[in-house]
């Protein structure tokens, strides 16, 4: 019998699920700054919830895109149903269950039923007392929020529970700065989830930009000024590596290119400007070496791309300024240049400019609902999405196609 745990599926229809929820992301940084994984969490926008295996329904295709990279699916007023264990949930999706419910004593059985049908579990948070063994190693990993560490809190009372070995790898959440995201991995954390984008500690000074983000820099800026492909062909020729990994791309197999380009004014013209111009940002965002830092080139071009989704769905007549706006927000970071020294050229327009130097302007509501995205702030999201007129599911649209064809661009960097 299956425990009230997992409700029965409704007869009805399936609901428009992104109408109904809003969804969130963070990254999973593990210890060497690589993208170890994926976070998604969904809040339902109504006491009524939305059902799990509805949800999963809706978010494979973008899972899928996401595979192998791993995606922790949490929800929070999303009810589990038995349609869960008819499948529906790609082999890269875990799925939070929160630890507190994984100790009732109901929850064995059901729990059992989900692993059967190739559900991959997390646990998210601890429960009040360790959980018995047969439950425990239904989890392949935990979320646990730094707060709720057992080697900070103290741990449970009365026994030394806490200073044994962790049986299941963890992630941390809830690393506000560097220093606490370092901690976070000599504890033994497997990944933070979430970066601090906005660690003061992290805006250090030093030599600025290095010649290869130079060299992009000037590139964009010619972009922008629609100059002729010869004079952008000058600036290649003085960086070899840049003119390389460009007549690399153009000639790669998934270009379907039937003879092998050797001119770089034709894979200028080949790429065209919007597609040229993301691939520079892309390499842009690729060029600090500090490891610390790394994590920032997929915040910066997932921004980029949800801003220029959500501009594409809206009659604000914003352009490209919306991805730019995206892309360039932790530029500064990126090239160790302050964005007063970076915007002197005209590589980007007035509107940018005015959202990320002087933080107003009518590009930085669009740039808000981004942080709020990154950092699971549901409610924020919500107020941002009608302050801006935007409907939730163009924003849930948006923000899955970014997050698929950002993975994507950072994969192949």
């Amino acid at each position: 019998m299956i425990s009230d745990l997992i409700s029965r599926p409704d007869v009805d229809a399936p609901p428009a699920v992104l109408e109904r929820v809003v969804l969130c992301f963070a990254p999973i940084v593990d210890r060497r700054r690589a993208t170890a994984g994926l976070r998604l969490t969904a809040r339902a926008t109504d006491a009524g919830g939305v059902r799990l295996s509805d949800l999963a329904q809706v978010l494979a295709p973008t899972l899928e895109a996401l595979a192998p990279l791993p995606v922790l699916l949490g929800s929070i007023g999303a009810r589990l149903d038995e349609g869960l264990q008819q499948g529906g949930l790609p082999a890269n999706a875990l799925l939070e269950f929160d630890a507190v419910l994984a100790a009732h004593p109901g929850a064995a059985e059901p729990l059992a039923g989900l692993a059967r049908a190739g559900v991959r579990l997390a646990l998210r948070g601890r429960p009040r007392q360790p959980l018995e063994a047969p439950v425990r190693q239904l989890f392949e990993c935990a979320v646990i929020h730094q707060d709720e560490d057992l080697r900070i809190t103290g741990g449970y009372a009365g026994d030394d529970f806490p200073r044994q070995q962790r049986s299941l790898p963890f992630h941390t959440l809830g690393a506000s700065n560097l220093l606490e995201a370092r901690a976070a991995f000599e504890r033994g954390s497997t990944g933070c989830i979430g970066w601090p984008v906005e660690d003061p500690l992290g805006r250090r000074g030093g030599g600025g930009a290095q010649p290869a983000q130079l060299s992009v820099l000037e590139l964009l800026r010619l972009l922008r000024e629609e100059a002729p492909p010869q004079r952008m062909e000058a600036v290649l020729r003085q960086d070899a590596a840049i003119a390389y990994r460009l007549l690399q791309l153009v000639n790669a197999p998934i270009m379907g290119v039937s003879l092998q380009i050797t001119s770089l004014q034709h894979a200028i013209a080949m790429l065209g400007r919007r597609q040229l111009q993301r691939w520079l940002i892309a390499l842009l965002c690729t060029g600090n070496r500090d490891p610390d830092v790394t994590p920032l080139v997929g915040y910066s071009i997932c921004r980029g791309l949800l801003l220029d989704y959500l501009g594409q769905d809206n009659e604000h007549g914003l352009g490209d300024e919306l991805f730019l706006t995206g892309a360039f927000s932790l530029l500064d970071r990126l090239t160790n240049t302050p964005f007063e020294a970076l915007f002197r050229s005209a590589m980007v327009g007035p509107m940018t400019v005015e959202a990320l130097r002087d933080g107003r302007g009518p590009l930085l509501p669009f740039l808000e609902l981004a942080r709020a995205a990154e950092g699971a702030r549901h409610d924020r999201v919500r107020q941002r999405l009608r302050d801006l007129g935007l409907p939730l599911l163009s924003y849930n649209r948006a923000l899955l196609r970014a997050l698929a064809e950002g993975w994507a661009i950072t994969r192949s960097l």
